[in-house]
């Protein structure tokens, strides 16, 4: 027998691809905008046909589309829309079902370095896999700020190539990693690159399983970089002792900042 598209897919297929031109005023744009144009684009959508050079998001600079269950191949085709669409400047893709396809989509729109400032990818489920094509499009991008995985299913295989992309990447200011399976192997690649990164803000690594190695492993390498700029380090809810969470608060007020306990 075969398998029927759901529904819901198909409708979320078709506002993926829709014009927010045909919304003139729109500049935080979502799925809601669009509902009243579904019903024309539904038989085409569940035909698999995508018409994508017919669309643009020239109005808008905010494309939020959390929460939708959106798939990855939903988000391989909107990628395209997105190489060509240089006026958005956040994009929320958080609580969707992007695994290692759509991560590699999105990777492009990274490496081909719009000018998107935030990417939001939190609570999908990218894996290792999905962190390591984000990270290595992150290498060489010049305007991404923020990048948020958190809840992503990323262990040490992603903190890795993390640290990798950290210390070549002069401009991300944010990473959010909360909630994780991070041990001390990633959280010892993160710090690595903390001894090169000068332009690092926030690190949220809250909620993940480090231990009292990579806890010592980010006190060393902010004892070592002065000109790191890092102000705000989440380590709460993980497994180091209280001592070893002493050396990284030392180390961080040595270079003006403070580990953070609050919510985030």
């Amino acid at each position: 027998m075969a398998t029927r598209t759901p529904p819901t897919c198909v409708a979320l297929a078709a506002l993926v691809v829709l014009a927010i031109t045909r919304v003139s005023t729109a500049r935080v744009c979502h799925l809601a905008d669009f509902h009243k144009h579904v019903q024309k684009h539904v038989d085409a959508a569940n035909e698999g046909k995508h018409d994508l050079e017919e669309f643009d998001f020239a109005s808008c600079t905010t494309l939020d589309l959390s929460g939708n269950e959106l798939p990855d191949k939903i988000v391989v085709p909107l990628a395209e829309v997105l190489k060509r669409s240089p006026g958005i400047s956040i994009l929320n893709l958080a609580e969707n079902d992007i695994g290692v396809e759509g991560a590699r989509a999105i990777a492009a729109v990274i490496r081909k370095d719009t000018k998107l400032k935030s990417i939001l990818l939190g609570e999908n489920p990218l894996g290792d896999e999905g962190a390591e094509v984000i990270a290595h499009a992150l290498e060489t991008n010049t305007h991404l700020t923020t990048l948020d995985m958190q809840y992503s299913g990323i262990h040490d295989a992603g903190a890795d190539a993390l640290g990798h992309a950290l210390a070549k990447n002069k401009h991300l200011t944010l990473l959010q990693l909360r909630g994780n399976h991070i041990k001390d192997q990633g959280a010892k690649s993160l710090a690595q690159a903390l001894k090169k990164n000068t332009k690092l803000g926030t690190l949220n690594l809250r909620g993940n399983t480090i231990g009292d190695e990579g806890g010592k492993a980010f006190a060393e390498a902010l004892t070592e970089n002065p000109k790191s700029v890092l102000k705000k380090l989440w380590l709460i809810s993980n497994r180091m002792d209280d001592k070893t969470a002493e050396k990284v608060n030392k180390a961080l007020e040595l270079i003006g900042g403070k580990a953070k306990h609050d919510e985030m």
